[in-house]
């Protein structure tokens, strides 16, 4: 019969049949399921969270470019007010030397016309002719720098207005030497 010591022996080995190979098999089957569907749930939330962060990135990238496209916009329109700016003031510029020179060449031309009548009554004709071609260069090298003044720079407008100055005090010295002679 059974003993007391017999029975837990008993329902260890019923327990044990419980546990047989297939048993085992059919465990390890459904945690190895149960550990797929967690590592499929694990994987979606990363994913999830994945787009969820490269959208916030992108968003965030499209809202520095944005700020850098309107900080961009921004210095361009500064730019280019300050170049008309300053296209103003070389056309201004220009426009005061162009003004200053003519009133003086107008004048210089002016006194030439009067001083060569006197020349031919009182010198040679070759000398006359030489004085008078002179003048003409003179009154002419002038012109010249008014019509180079036109495509004057910034950076070359104080050259050229010390050029056509140069110039007209040599045709006003050409007339003075020649205002000298008659």
């Amino acid at each position: 019969m059974l003993t007391a010591r017999t029975f837990p022996v008993l329902v260890a080995l019923s327990l044990a049949a419980c546990d047989s190979p297939q048993d085992k098999a059919k465990e390890a089957d459904q945690a190895k399921h149960e550990a797929d569907r967690k590592v499929a749930e694990v994987a979606q939330d990363t994913k999830q969270k994945e787009a969820e962060a490269q959208k916030k990135a992108d968003e965030e990238k499209a809202r520095i470019a944005g700020e850098g496209a309107k900080k961009m916009d921004n210095a361009n329109d500064t730019a280019n007010k300050k170049m008309d700016d300053a296209t103003v003031a070389l056309m201004k510029a220009r426009a005061d030397v162009r003004d200053t020179t003519a009133k003086k060449l107008e004048d210089l031309d002016k006194q030439a016309v009067e001083i060569r009548t006197k020349l031919d009554k009182k010198l040679p004709k070759a000398t006359a002719e030489t004085i008078q071609s002179n003048l003409k260069a003179q009154s002419d090298a002038v012109r010249k720098s008014l019509s180079d003044l036109e495509t004057t720079t910034a950076d070359s407008i104080d050259s050229m207005k010390k050029t056509i100055e140069a110039r007209l005090a040599d045709y006003d010295k050409a007339l003075s030497e020649a205002k000298k002679r008659v």
